[in-house]
This record gives C-alpha cells, sequence and structure tokens, in this order.
C-alpha cells in the first residue's frame, strides 16, 4: 500500500518551486514507484487545491508531478485547466514541453490528439511540442484557434501558408486580426509589412490563398475576416476566375466588406451582364463614391435592361446632387426619358412597432450541438435553444440518453465557450463547472446550464429561455411556466430564476405564483424584492445579422456578457466609446448599429453615443447608424424630443457630419423624427458668436424641409441672424427658414 497520499503530495508540490521540482522528482528513488500509485487517489483533492489556490504556480507543479510520475495522458490532461496554463511564462511553458517531450514520441502524439479538444492548450504550445518530438501537424480546428482570437503573426519557419489555408477549410475559424494597444489601421500596416517580409523568404501561391478566401466568404457566418485577409494579402486583382460566385454573394454583404468588394470589381475585366449583375447591386445602396463609379462604368454599356435603366431612372431623387447629375447624364446617353416620380412624404407618424414574429420550430439536438462546436461564440438566443432542446430530449428519452449523445456529438471536437464546457464534463461524469473562472454574469449562465444538466428528465420548459424573434419575457409567460414546475413537482432552479429576472421588465404589473426555489423562498418572493429594490430592467436589445445570413435563428444578442441577454446599455456604450477612442470606427458604428436596432426604448445616452458615432466614421459606415435610429423612430422606440436631448450643445460634435445623418433621416420619411434635433442644432449655430463650420448646409438644409412640417416651430435666434441683414449663405438660409416657418 503506497504511503503517498493527498497530503504528502501537497507538502511536496508546496515546499518545491517549479524550476526545482523535476529535479527533486527524479530523486526520489524507491520512493517513486509508491508515489505514482498513490497519484491518481490524490489527484481529484490536488486538483480542486489548485482550483481553490488561484496560483498557475501550485497548478503547473501538479501538472510536472503528473509526468515525471508515469501519469496517463488522461490525467495530464485532467489536472490542467487554462486558468492557469494560459498564464504560465514563456520560461514555464519551455519546461512543461521539455518534460513532455521526455515521454517519447508515443506518448507526445496521445497526448496532443486529446489536448486539442481542451481548451487550455493553446496551438502555439502545441504546434512547438509536436515539432520538439518531430511530429507532423494533423489537420485540426484547434491548432489553429488562438486564444486571443486572432491569426498567428506572418512569421518565417511556422509554416504560415499551410496553417492559413487550413484555417480557411474549416467553417468560421478565419478571424480579423485586432490589437488592444494599435488602432486597426496600425496593426494592419503591421502586418502588411511582416507579410512583405515573410513572402520574400517564403512565397506562396496567391492564387491557392484567393481561392481559399472565397470559399470562406461564401460559407462562414461572418464575412469580414476574409474580406479582411483578401485587402491585406493584396488578392482584389485575382478576383477574375471567381467572379460570378461573387456576384452571387455581394447581395449578402452589407457595410465595409460589401464596399471593399463592389470597390474591388470594379477594377477588374467585366462583361456587360456582369456589370449589370454589380449594377443593380450597387445603385440601391446608399454609398455614394460607388454609385458614381458605377454610373461611369455603365457608360459603356449600349443595350441596358429595363431593371438596369428603371434603377439608374430612380437615382434622378438620390440625395446627392453629383448622383443626380450622373444618373441624368447616363440616361440621355442611353436616350432614355427621365420619368417622373411623385415627391416622397417626408412628414408623417412613425408606423409604429412591428408584429411579432413566429419562433421557428427548434431544430433536433444533435444539429444544435453541433452548431454549438462549429461556432466559438453563439448568440444567447442559440444557447437558449440548445438548453430547450436537452429538456425536451430528457423529458422523451430520458437523461442517460441525452448524456451519451453529447459525448458521441462532441467526440473530437473543439469549442470555446462555457456552455460545451458544461455539457462535456457533465456527459463524462465530471463537475460540469470544474476550471471556468468567468465573470459574474457569464458565471450565473453557466451556473444554469449546470443546475440544467443535473436536472434534466424532471423539468419542464426553463423559465428564463427566449423566443427567436425577442430576447425578452413577460411577466404572463414566466408565471405560466412557474406554474408547469408547480404540477410537475419540482423547485424553480435558483439561477435560472436570476436570469429570468434580467430578461423582465420590473415595471410591467403582473404577479408570479409562490412556487418553491430549491434552497428556500418562492418565485412570488424573488419577484417581489426584484421590485422593492428598484433594479432598473435590463435594457432589451436584439441583433439582427448580416444580410444574407442564416443561423439556426435570424437574430443574436448585443452585449459584453454574451450570455446573459439583454444587455445593458452602459457596458455597450463604453464599448463604444472605447473603439471611437482607437480608431476602430467600423467595429464602432456597427456594434452602435446593432445596439440601437431593437432597443426599447433607445436611451438618451444611447442616442448620444449614436450622434458621436455619427460624427466621427466615414460616410458608408455612418449610413449603419443613419438607418437604425430610422428604424428606431419609425417603431416608436426612440421619439424626436430624446433625440434632440441628447445633442452635446457644446461644439464637439462636427456639424457638417450630423447634416449628412439628418438629411438622410429626413429625406426617407423620417422628418418627424429629427425635427426637433434640427431645431436644436440650427438655434445653437444661429446664436453663435461664430458660425460654425457646417451652419449654411444645416440652415440651408432646415429651409428646404420647413414648408413640409405641420407644427408650429419657434426658432427666435434664426430669426435674429435673418434679420440682421447679414450677406452670409447662413443668413440668406435664415431668412428662408423665417419665411417658410410663418
Amino acid at each position: 500500500m503506497s504511503t503517498w497520499r493527498t497530503e504528502r503530495f501537497t507538502q511536496l508540490l508546496d515546499e518545491t518551486t517549479w524550476r526545482d521540482l523535476p529535479e527533486r522528482l527524479a530523486t526520489l528513488d524507491d520512493e517513486r514507484a509508491g508515489a505514482a500509485r498513490g497519484l491518481p487517489k490524490a489527484l481529484p483533492a490536488l486538483r480542486k487545491a489548485v482550483d481553490r489556490s488561484g496560483r498557475p504556480d501550485r497548478g503547473l507543479n501538479l501538472l510536472l508531478a503528473v509526468v515525471h510520475l508515469d501519469g496517463t495522458v488522461q490525467q495530464a490532461i485532467t489536472s490542467t485547466s487554462s486558468w492557469w496554463f494560459l498564464r504560465l511564462s514563456p520560461e514555464q511553458l519551455e519546461l512543461v514541453r521539455r518534460e513532455l517531450a521526455a515521454r517519447g514520441k508515443d506518448w507526445v502524439a496521445a497526448f496532443v490528439e486529446v489536448a486539442l479538444d481542451e481548451i487550455a492548450f493553446n496551438p502555439p504550445f502545441v504546434r512547438d511540442l509536436l515539432a520538439d518530438v518531430g511530429l507532423p501537424q494533423p489537420h485540426h480546428p484547434g491548432l489553429l484557434i488562438d486564444p486571443g482570437f486572432q491569426a498567428d503573426w506572418p512569421s518565417p519557419g511556422r509554416a504560415w501558408e499551410r496553417n492559413f489555408l487550413a484555417t480557411c477549410s474549416f467553417p468560421d475559424l478565419l478571424t480579423t486580426p485586432w490589437s488592444a494597444t494599435r488602432t486597426q489601421a496600425e496593426y494592419h500596416d503591421q502586418i502588411r509589412h511582416r507579410l512583405a517580409e515573410l513572402r520574400q523568404v517564403e512565397p506562396w501561391d496567391d492564387e491557392t490563398l484567393a481561392a481559399a478566401l472565397v470559399e470562406a466568404l461564401g460559407r462562414d457566418k461572418d464575412p469580414r475576416p476574409a474580406i479582411t485577409w483578401l485587402d491585406l494579402l493584396d488578392l482584389g486583382h485575382l478576383l477574375g476566375p471567381h467572379l460570378d460566385r461573387l456576384l452571387t454573394l455581394l447581395p449578402q454583404l452589407s457595410g465595409a466588406p460589401a464596399t471593399w468588394l463592389r470597390t474591388t470589381l470594379l477594377g477588374l475585366e467585366l462583361d456587360d451582364d456582369q456589370v449589370s449583375v454589380l449594377a443593380l447591386d450597387t445603385l440601391v445602396r446608399r454609398e455614394k463614391g460607388p454609385k458614381l463609379a458605377v454610373l461611369e462604368r455603365l457608360r459603356s454599356l449600349s443595350s441596358p435592361t429595363a431593371d438596369l435603366t428603371g434603377t439608374v431612372a430612380a437615382l434622378l431623387d438620390d440625395r446627392s446632387p453629383d448622383v443626380q447629375r450622373a444618373a441624368q447624364a447616363l440616361l440621355e446617353s442611353w436616350q432614355e426619358p427621365a420619368p417622373t416620380t411623385p415627391a416622397p412624404e417626408l412628414w408623417r407618424a412613425p408606423s409604429g412597432p412591428p408584429a411579432v414574429v413566429a419562433a421557428a420550430e427548434n431544430p433536433e439536438l444533435p444539429i444544435l450541438l453541433q452548431g454549438l462546436c462549429a461556432y466559438p461564440h453563439p448568440f444567447p438566443v442559440e444557447v437558449d435553444r440548445v438548453l430547450d432542446a436537452l429538456v425536451a430530449a430528457a423529458d422523451d428519452d430520458g437523461a442517460e440518453q441525452v448524456s451519451a449523445l453529447v459525448r458521441r456529438e462532441f467526440d473530437g471536437r473543439r469549442a470555446r465557450h462555457p456552455l460545451w464546457t458544461v455539457l462535456d464534463h457533465w456527459s463524462r461524469g465530471r463537475d460540469p463547472m470544474a476550471g471556468l473562472r468567468l465573470g459574474p454574469f457569464q458565471q450565473v449562465a453557466a451556473l444554469r446550464a449546470a443546475d440544467v444538466v443535473a436536472r434534466l428528465g424532471r423539468i419542464p420548459r426553463l423559465l428564463s429561455t427566449t423566443h427567436a424573434d425577442r430576447p425578452w419575457l413577460e411577466i404572463g409567460e414566466v408565471a405560466a411556466r412557474a406554474r408547469d414546475w408547480a404540477e410537475a413537482g419540482e423547485p424553480l432552479i435558483r439561477s435560472d430564476v436570476a436570469v429570468a429576472l434580467s430578461r423582465l421588465d420590473p415595471r410591467e404589473p403582473g404577479e408570479c405564483p409562490a412556487v418553491p426555489l430549491d434552497g428556500g423562498g418562492s418565485l412570488a418572493d424573488a419577484v417581489a424584492l426584484w421590485r422593492a429594490d428598484g433594479w432598473e430592467a435590463a435594457e432589451r436589445s436584439l441583433v439582427p445579422e448580416w444580410a444574407g445570413y442564416a443561423p439556426p435563428t435570424h437574430f443574436g444578442f448585443e452585449g459584453e456578457a454574451v450570455w446573459l441577454c439583454p444587455a445593458r446599455l452602459g457596458p455597450v456604450i463604453r464599448r463604444i466609446d472605447t473603439d471611437l477612442g482607437q480608431d476602430r470606427t467600423g467595429e464602432a458604428a456597427e456594434r452602435c448599429a446593432r445596439a440601437v436596432d431593437l432597443a426599447r426604448p433607445v436611451t438618451g445616452a444611447l442616442a448620444g453615443c449614436a450622434l458621436r458615432v455619427a460624427a466621427a466614421v466615414p460616410t458608408g459606415l455612418r449610413e449603419l447608424v443613419a438607418a437604425a435610429l430610422l428604424t428606431a423612430w419609425d417603431e416608436e422606440r426612440l421619439d424626436g424630443a430624446s433625440l434632440a436631448a441628447a445633442w452635446p450643445g457644446d461644439g464637439s460634435l462636427p456639424v457638417a457630419r450630423i447634416v449628412w445623418l439628418l438629411t438622410r433621416i429626413a429625406d426617407e420619411g423620417g422628418l418627424a423624427g429629427v425635427w426637433p434635433l434640427m431645431a436644436v442644432m440650427a438655434e445653437q449655430v444661429a446664436g453663435a458668436d461664430r458660425l460654425p463650420p457646417g451652419a449654411a448646409p444645416l440652415l440651408e438644409l432646415v429651409a428646404r424641409l420647413a414648408p413640409s412640417v405641420p407644427e408650429p416651430t419657434e426658432l427666435p435666434k434664426v430669426a435674429a441672424l435673418a434679420a440682421s441683414g447679414a450677406r452670409s449663405k447662413s443668413a440668406a438660409a435664415a431668412r428662408a427658414i423665417v419665411k417658410a416657418l410663418r
């Protein structure tokens, strides 16, 4: 019987530094066999002690002991947690690789086969370990996912081209390079420089890379990584063989990816049919530059189709005079008469909230589990669908069958989402929460999943899971679900109740039944306490994906804690401001538009954030914000007074860029939504001691739109400017405003 018990191992690991431990273990001599026999029994307690200590060096010592004492591959894997392994220094990682390599090629090969499906072992470590023992790299996504969520640096000796092509071959594995310390432009310039250096040492096949990226562009959920790498690698001129495929994909893209691709395709050799297809997509977009370029390109087209002629004719009412003139000239060159169209109704009432779309039937559990493995960052609504499907499957087939199904679907796969870890651990008989170190919101959500799987087969639908069409809950449906639990004789899960409360509005009337909670108390008590404490409702936000993307559901959610939805807007606004401060304008605009899209309501803070973003980003990205604000007003989630109150009034935002935003919204029928802000801005610039840049365009816009405003508007400072007798454009516009508002 071994004398090596948990206490003796603990003393050894506590008293010895990680640098000295290998030598200390090597001197055990006669005691080595006893230590090796005692280690498996002591391992569970030693792992828990490491987790409690919070010290990476303790975890490192345990791993070194397992490897030195002839532990199995599975023992080495289960002794390692991502929370400490990913914090090891390069010197410590080198020691681990050296000790693992000493076990021999066969042991390392078996270790890597399992390690690739674990979160802890980052790809550079595994690749270097394989190189240390002379083993080839397997074709596995676990070797390609970087824990920093960015591609490996292009550098010699790392088989960069091979790894990059392998990354492109896996769905949704390609990522957009980003840096927390540099602006996106600086970081991308640095990558281009490194690519140029690498090309001199290790030339690659540009055509092969281009084909792989086009394939990824057409397959992946997010088109931005493929577009970014096509740009970084300067492969746009090689897209000719893929023209038909790209023209098919173009309508599915929006924002910066669509702009880059349209601009790139315009520089290629296109036949008349391809030019027509590109034009029909580009001319209905908002960006002025690509439209002008396409209109110029269409001059070489002698026989336009009726659809194309009608699309060009519609541009005679474009908000840009340059586009109007180009469209008129093109129609004249085609000898087409300019059609007459009625003027749009600028002032109207909002349409009101959209009808709720019925949620689609859930896919089968295996499909949802495969999606959880394929996509490392599922939206919370997709997480909810997995939990609902688990509960339903366990109700039909039993928890053991569901556990076997999860184990089978996860075999040989790897994901970096806490739900994957919880389910994987549960299906293998381990503590579902073992090794998870998360923030408070994610911890609650992960605990919810762990609590659910522990009671599968006995519980009805969860209180907290949402619908595909909306990310919030109503008090009535929570009460109805709670009554189902009471009928089943099961106490409610506290973590499930906590998540459900985050998705309710405490201002909504209604009561919940006194269904017991596990651990004491009732749902009625929890709701009453929640309301009495004056907690504010979580901001509701539902994020539609980019055009053409069809995941298991068409919606996702925005938030810092992606598991717990809906998000409170404070962290989202801070994140947007950080993006602006680091010149990540694309991320800022897209995140802002997502936050506005279905926030209920759009708060003053979010409206002010939208104005800051619109003032800071290029025109193509400003369109995203304008469209989101217009939709929010039309659905009665944003009123004109709130938008006007969000204007800073201290001259910190450039007036000219906001004029573009106001023009876009007003000309699309949202004049009633932006008129209060236009009036506030007009009064501010008219009363300034010195007219700021953009004053004349703003006042001219107000003068143009004032005749369409049915309600009386008092603008005393504009009237004073009009009466000043000045001969500037601003004064002339002020006089036109006064005349129109009489």
